[in-house]
């Protein structure tokens, strides 16, 4: 190997180096975690490993044109990762808990994340086998280095990066949970207790919250109404399920946990959108109050063409064809369809002897209100 060549391989080499920093600066700075971007960074080594192998097998030597392959391969196999992770960050903040939010990132990053590795495999192929003509011995070995660095990169990044995620996350909670459980309390001295976070609606005085640590508050839809017989369930910031209650007749609910930390509390309720949200616990209670929505209702007039009402079958069906709703108008043309969970839908009117179709949103909560006009009815010709 001469000087030159030396110092081409010692200049790229801090290229590299200096690449890999500054792409985790970046990424630190995106996700505001020290820690993330490390596990994003695994992509690299398998990247590494996956262009050496490919090097071998076609028995390319490793020049600077494949050094500089590598140089490129530091920003192309670290973004299906961020895409990944970005995701089940979004997921967590939404309080999908960490198990969940992972299988769901996952499954909906797969498709584009193959795609995106497919697809540039198949632009380089050209350069790879040799038939770009003038330059070849540039181009092949630096195709053949992000073609093999891609392919392994992304098999491993989808499987070890979510594994390596999960673990680490885990071990950041449980560290959380150390530092907020609360201090022993020494013979003689008080307990502390924690004052409760401020609720929006007045809290009972017949029923003192006990000084343990838990979860209490009240369940709600948003005109401030409280909703009875609602189901909240805790979760740990792993998935776990821990415990279920139900709210009482006024829509409070109130569950003790075995020490301080971190977890998740879910409310559902029939047809009405789920609602979750991640609590902290200390020494003592927090109140935390939880607005469930929903469900929506579709309501409208359905007329003729002289504008009077018009008695007809009204059905609501989704994209799949499934009838959500149906009923009859009264005799003003009215109809009101309720209890319908948000989305599209298909709006079906048939009333004697013509129809019409509409498309309708339906809301998280309230409800939608659609006016129809079907046409006149065709007159029969007489015999």
């Amino acid at each position: 190997m001469s000087t030159q060549q030396s110092d081409a391989f010692a200049q790229l080499g801090i290229a590299l180096l200096v690449a890999i920093a500054v792409v985790y600066l970046v990424m630190v700075l995106t996700f505001g975690s020290l820690l993330q971007p490390l596990i994003l960074l695994i992509s690299i080594p398998f990247a590494a490993t996956g262009a050496l192998g490919l090097l071998r097998a076609t028995n390319t030597p490793l020049g600077v044109p494949a050094l500089i392959g590598m140089l490129m391969l530091v920003g192309i196999v670290v973004t299906n990762a961020i895409v990944l992770i970005d995701l089940v960050n979004q997921r967590r903040r939404a309080g999908v808990p960490l198990r969940e939010a992972i299988l769901d990132g996952a499954a909906q990053r797969l498709r584009p994340i193959l795609m995106t590795a497919v697809a540039t495999v198949f632009a380089l192929l050209p350069m790879a086998l040799g038939l770009t003509g003038g330059g070849v011995f540039i181009s092949q070995p630096l195709a053949i280095v992000v073609i093999g660095g891609l392919i392994s990169s992304t098999l491993l990044t989808l499987v070890l990066v979510p594994v390596l995620y999960s673990l680490v996350e885990r071990f950041r909670d449980r560290l959380r949970r150390r530092r907020r459980a609360p201090a022993p309390v020494l013979p003689g001295e008080p307990a502390a207790v924690e004052e409760p976070r401020e609720s929006p609606w007045t809290e009972p005085e017949t029923a003192p919250l006990p000084v343990v640590p838990g979860v209490h508050g009240r369940v709600g839809d948003r005109s401030g109404r409280a909703l009875r017989g609602v189901e909240v369930s805790l979760f740990d910031t792993a998935g776990e399920l821990l415990t279920t209650t139900e709210t009482a007749p006024d829509g409070t609910y109130r569950i003790d946990v075995d020490g301080g930390g971190e977890y998740v509390v879910a409310a559902r309720s029939g047809e009405r959108e789920p609602v979750a949200e991640l609590v902290t616990v200390n020494g003592g209670p927090a109140w935390y109050d939880l607005i469930v929505d929903g469900p929506g209702a579709a309501t409208g007039v359905v007329r003729d063409p002289a504008g009077h009402g018009v008695v007809a079958t009204v059905t609501l069906v989704d994209d799949r064809g499934e009838v959500v709703a149906a009923g009859r108008t009264d005799a003003a043309g009215r109809y009101e369809l309720r209890d319908v969970a948000a989305g599209e839908y298909h709006l079906l009117v048939a009333a004697a002897g013509s129809s019409a179709t509409t498309r309708v949103t339906v809301p998280a909560t309230g409800s939608v209100t659609t006016e129809v006009d079907v046409p006149a009815a065709p007159v029969a010709a007489p015999n």
